[in-house]
């Protein structure tokens, strides 16, 4: 009997790229279990569908986006499992599909909401499980921590220490959108306090390409080796978000911005570890002083990264194990 498993994330300008391609990370490991993975998505403005339909896997597109359209889905084509990575998704969205569908439920999560999911994920490497003893039920597994990252093979079985000399060498990194054009933001400051060399990494869903191409920088849209770029920086500034845990992974000095409201908790736990890497309120004073943190500071911030454990296939593992 076949194994079939629902992915409904979506991806657009405004709401970024990142849940699609957590999810076809996710999805690579989901087949080494032998489940078949298929996407259920709109097609929003800005989106990365293509990136689904080049890495092999069908999209079953979304009309209503709603909990009934989403049930006939999983009905009509036998799933077992969906997975939601959607932040409009909520515990009433999984209970009217607990209620029509026999599908066992995943839900990623990192704003501390309650669910009615089978497994709840929060990557986060601040995320604990007790975290959520109030917002789920004692049945459901609670996944949490950096075992259970989800990051691409190429950010793995790299990792061998940064480097931090002269601290000239910095990439710009604020994931493949960027609405609010946080990219230009510290491309400004940065001038404002000293001589870099840049490097911004950025993807063809950012509207914002124009005003970097203008700016003297080394600008790369829509690269592959991420993970070799990010190496060769003395010191990367990005978001809070999944784009942190990327660098993380790599080993290499890190200057993380604030940028939305789930990301406090991790500015928080990092703030809570010693480190004053941490920017809640970006602008030019604060970047500075977190740059003059790094050249005083580095050892014990390679000291920390070097603690950090992923595992890319665990989750894959535990749905099949826990959900089959």
């Amino acid at each position: 009997m076949s194994k079939r498993l629902l992915i409904r994330a979506d991806s657009s300008s405004s709401i970024g790229v990142g849940h699609i391609k957590r999810c076809l990370t996710l999805s690579s490991s989901l087949v080494k279990e032998g489940i078949e993975v298929v996407f259920a998505t709109q097609k929003l403005n800005g989106n990365i569908n293509h990136e689904i339909v080049s890495s092999g896997y069908k999209i079953i597109y979304i009309l209503e986006d709603n909990s009934f359209e989403v049930s006939g889905i999983i009905n009509n084509g036998n799933f077992d499992v969906v997975v939601f990575d959607h932040y409009n998704i909520d515990k009433h969205y999984e209970r009217t599909i607990k209620d029509t569908t026999s599908a066992k439920i995943v839900s990623f999560d990192d704003m501390y909401n309650p669910h009615e999911c089978d497994i709840l994920i929060n990557h986060s490497i601040d995320a604990k499980k007790q975290d959520y003893k109030d917002l789920v039920s004692n049945e459901t597994i609670v996944l949490c921590g950096s075992k259970y990252t989800l990051l691409r093979d190429e950010f793995f079985n790299t990792f061998d220490g940064s480097k931090f000399n002269k601290a000239k060498d910095v990439l710009v990194l604020f994931g493949g959108a960027d609405p609010q054009n946080y990219t230009a933001k510290v491309i400004k400051y940065l001038n404002g306090i000293g001589d870099f060399n840049i490097t911004a990494i950025t993807t063809s869903a950012n509207s914002h390409i124009s005003i970097l191409e203008d700016l003297d920088i080394t600008l790369l849209v829509d690269v592959d080796n991420i993970a070799t770029i990010m190496k060769k920086a003395e010191f990367i500034i990005t978001t809070s978000g999944g784009t942190l845990l990327e660098v993380i992974s790599q080993g290499v000095a890190f200057i993380n911005i604030q940028i939305a409201s789930n990301q406090s908790s991790i500015v928080e736990y990092l703030s809570s570890l010693g480190l004053k890497t941490s920017i809640k309120e970006l602008n030019q004073d604060n970047l500075k002083e977190a740059i003059g943190y790094l050249k005083n500071n580095h050892q014990k911030i390679k000291n920390l990264l070097e603690k950090f454990e992923f595992d890319k296939d665990m989750i894959a593992k535990v749905i099949h194990e826990k959900l089959y």
